[in-house]
């Protein structure tokens, strides 16, 4: 329940008002105010009614928050306080408005992604002569900090002017099952409703892209090829007009942008199968709704593990610019050795139609090459069926081995891990006689230098080695 009392009296050629709404268990919201009070000159000439003075203050000294929360199935809980202060003053017809807000609210929660975990928020406004002054507004967003400060004049309540800063440090900007990403910004917003200009800085921090990939997909469910359709033969209707990059409305569609964002810690690139940095800058200028890039952004360092190889990239680039809007051109070089093949993978255009070639010392043609990425040998070696089924059992004890959490076969990768410096040769060439033979070669434990090298060939002849490996960069 709340108890509301309003009382007003005319004392002469004044009139007074006074109240109070209190909700029970709360603190009460008092409002009291004071005008003239002609009436005969108002019933005479209703006009000079607007044109006499006046104080009204309204004052609420502490709402909790938390009842409110009850409003709204995205909100969890409230737990803070907020302070309103209210005043006008002036004639009726040019009133003259100021108010003060504080709001103090440590913790909230919210059942909205990427907004469930609300702390230290704090907002300090205060409103005098059409200019709205926020000084500051601070809040923690899951770990993010923002820090929002500046004015809005709404003199013209239809085009209002901005002049905002915000600062943000380590803000959550995307997270889902494979991409955390975090951002610092420096960011303004200066103009009108109309016409307004966001600048500013972002520095990418403590992003990360995860991906593991199961190299058999055993736990991907077997279904039936679709039957062919045949391709329409009726006209395919173009769309008319300009299509906009992002789909805003006007006015904040032609907001103009003069950003820069880079990465201030390397993006990182992680998985089962995956280990590497990017690095870059971008510009972005033009409009809200269609903007410009500029920039680039570098692979430092990414090595992907193949079955039966690693495929290295560094010095890599994916090229930004006005004319591929957000779709990069590539330059991609990976290089990899299968011995005795050094093996080149050149990827190059733009991102949605890129052109792929192989390459390799010595020389294959380029359906060899793809073989022996795939299977560590050409198509030559595999046509000794024990030596297929040799590397079908390396590629087995490799997926074994980096098969990810809730993979079927993670259960058994601690068994696997012994294997993984372990080199299994079926129908392999011995490099001293050319002939064929089998082998297997394992590293001496806590070395990566020396080796041991057990062989057979097709005549049951059998040669141990124990080899020391120099390696030259």
């Amino acid at each position: 329940p709340t108890t509301a009392r309003l009382a007003w009296a005319t004392a002469g050629q004044s009139f007074t008002l006074d109240g109070t709404l209190e909700p029970e268990g709360r603190n009460a919201i008092s409002i009291a105010g004071t005008t003239g009070f002609f009436p005969q000159k108002w019933a005479e000439n209703p006009d000079t009614f607007l044109d006499e003075t006046f104080k009204l203050q309204a004052n609420a000294p502490s709402i909790q928050l938390a009842p409110f929360a009850e409003l709204s199935p995205a909100i969890k809980s409230l737990d803070g306080n907020l302070a309103i202060q209210v005043g006008a003053d002036g004639t009726f017809r040019t009133p003259n408005l100021t108010g003060n807000l504080d709001l103090d609210l440590p913790k909230a929660r919210f059942n909205i992604d990427r907004l469930r975990r609300v702390r230290k928020t704090k907002l300090k406004a205060n409103f005098a002569d059409n200019l709205i002054n926020i000084a500051p507004f601070s809040t923690s967003v899951d770990g993010g900090l923002f820090d929002l400060s500046g004015t809005v004049n709404i003199a013209d309540t239809s085009n209002p002017a901005f002049d905002l800063r915000l600062n943000v440090d380590k803000a959550l900007v995307w997270r889902d099952d494979n991409i955390n990403a975090r951002t610092d910004a420096n960011l303004f917003l200066k103009g009108t409703l109309q016409k307004a200009r966001l600048s500013g800085e972002l520095g990418l921090v403590e992003s990360l892209f995860y991906k593991d990939i199961e190299l058999l997909p055993l736990n991907v469910p077997v279904s039936t090829a679709k039957p062919p359709s045949l391709p329409s033969l009726g006209k395919v209707k173009k769309k008319s007009g300009k299509q906009n990059a992002i789909p805003l409305p006007e006015p904040y569609a032609s907001w103009t942008l003069d950003l820069k964002a880079r990465t201030v810690d390397p993006f990182l690139i992680r998985g089962n199968l995956t280990q590497g940095e990017v690095a870059g800058a971008l510009t972005a200028t033009g409009q809200l709704a269609n903007p410009q890039l500029n920039g680039e952004l570098i692979v430092e360092k990414l090595d992907a593990t193949l079955p039966f190889s690693t495929l290295t990239i560094e010095g890599s680039k994916a090229v930004f610019s006005p004319e591929s809007g957000f779709i990069p051109d590539l330059d991609i070089r990976a290089q990899s050795r299968i011995p005795p093949y050094e093996v080149d993978l050149f990827v190059a255009g733009s991102a949605t139609s890129p052109s792929i070639s192989f390459a390799s010392n010595p020389p294959l043609p380029e359906s060899e090459v793809i073989t022996l990425l795939a299977t560590g040998t050409t198509t030559a070696g595999l046509e000794d069926p024990n030596a297929a089924l040799g590397k079908a059992f390396q590629l087995l004890i490799e997926q074994i081995r980096l098969a990810p959490p809730g993979s079927p076969l993670h259960p058994l990768a601690r068994f696997a891990e012994p294997l993984k410096d372990v080199d299994l040769q079926v129908g392999g060439s011995d490099p001293f006689t050319g002939k064929p033979r089998n082998s297997v070669t394992l590293p001496v434990p806590n070395s990566n230098r020396w080796f041991v090298t057990a062989a057979v060939d097709g005549e049951s002849n059998t040669r141990g080695l124990i080899v020391y490996v120099l390696k030259f960069h």
